[in-house]
C-alpha cells in the first residue's frame, strides 16, 4: 500500500510504506533540531542542543557600580544569551497570555452594569504573576538541590561512614553532600505530609487520585510540570478551580520552604 505525501510547497508524491516511515523520521528529527536551535540573534557560541529543551533569548546584562549607585548594564556585542524555559516560565507565560481575555471579560461586566472602565476611582485589574520571585527562586533551588544529590551518587550510609576527607578549610565531597541532604530534609519537613485541599476524593473508577502536597512540589519543581499537567496526571479535569487550588497549595508550601508560615504545617489526617 502506498501513501500520498504532500510537501511544504504543495507537491504530491507517492511513497511506499518504508519511504513514508523514513520521511516521518526525517520530519521528526527536523522538528527536534528546530526546537533545539538557539533563537535568532543568539551568540554563535551557543550550540544546538536537543537536551536543552525549550528556551528564550535574553540580553546579557551585569550590575556595575557607578557614581550614582549600582546600575544594570546590557551588552549586545556578543549576541543574545539563551535562558532555558522551565515550568515557572511556562506558567508565567500562560498567565500573561490569558490576562487580556480576563481584562476584556471584566470590561464587559462593568459595561453591562453601567459602570465606567476607566477614570478616577476605577480599579482596573493588573497582571499579577502566579508566583512571587521568592517562591520561584525557592522552587528552582529545591530542584537544583535534588538534581545535585542525584548526580552525586553518594548514599546516606556512605556519607555517615566517610567522615572528613580533607584537612583544608573547604568542605570535602562527603561533607558537601551531607550538607545538601540536611538542607533537603529541612525543606521536605517544612512542606509536610498533608493532602491538597478538595483534591482528596478518588473517583470510583480509579481514574482520579488524591494529590499530596509533597508530590505537587516535586512534580512542578523537579519534573517541571505545570499545574494543569499535575491535575491531568492525577486524573482531575483541567478547570480554573482545580488550578487555583493547586496554585494556592504550592505557593503556601514554597513559603514554608523559605521559612515563612511555619506555625501551621500541613500534616496528613
Amino acid at each position: 500500500m502506498s501513501v500520498i505525501w504532500v510537501n511544504s510547497i504543495g507537491t504530491a508524491f507517492t511513497l511506499r510504506p518504508y519511504q513514508w516511515r523514513l520521511e516521518e523520521e526525517r520530519r521528526a528529527c527536523a522538528a527536534i533540531l528546530a526546537r533545539a536551535t538557539p533563537p535568532d540573534g543568539a551568540s554563535a557560541k551557543i550550540p544546538i542542543a536537543p537536551a536543552r529543551g525549550a528556551c528564550r533569548a535574553e540580553v546579557p546584562s551585569e550590575a556595575v557600580m557607578t557614581g550614582s549607585g549600582p546600575r544594570v548594564r546590557t551588552d549586545r556585542s556578543t549576541g543574545l544569551r539563551v535562558h532555558r524555559l522551565d515550568a515557572w516560565d511556562r506558567m508565567h507565560s500562560a498567565a500573561h497570555r490569558s490576562f487580556p481575555s480576563r481584562l476584556a471579560r471584566w470590561e464587559a461586566e462593568q459595561k453591562a452594569k453601567g459602570l465606567p472602565v476607566e477614570g478616577r476611582g476605577v480599579r482596573r485589574p493588573v497582571f499579577v504573576p502566579p508566583f512571587t520571585v521568592g517562591q520561584v527562586e525557592m522552587g528552582r533551588e529545591y530542584a537544583a538541590l535534588v538534581e545535585r544529590l542525584a548526580a552525586s551518587g553518594v548514599k546516606c550510609c556512605s556519607i555517615e561512614m566517610a567522615g572528613r576527607g580533607g584537612s583544608g578549610s573547604g568542605l570535602s565531597v562527603s561533607e558537601a553532600v551531607s550538607r545538601d541532604m540536611t538542607r533537603l530534609r529541612v525543606m521536605e519537613r517544612r512542606v509536610g505530609s498533608g493532602l491538597v485541599k478538595d483534591c482528596v476524593r478518588p473517583s470510583k473508577g480509579g481514574m482520579r487520585s488524591t494529590i499530596r502536597v509533597a508530590d505537587l512540589v516535586r512534580a512542578v519543581c523537579v519534573d517541571e510540570m505545570t499545574l494543569a499537567e499535575v491535575a491531568r496526571r492525577h486524573g482531575w479535569a483541567k478547570n480554573g478551580r482545580i488550578v487555583d487550588i493547586l496554585k494556592a497549595e504550592l505557593a503556601a508550601a514554597l513559603e514554608r520552604m523559605r521559612g515563612f508560615d511555619l506555625a501551621a504545617p500541613r500534616e496528613s489526617s
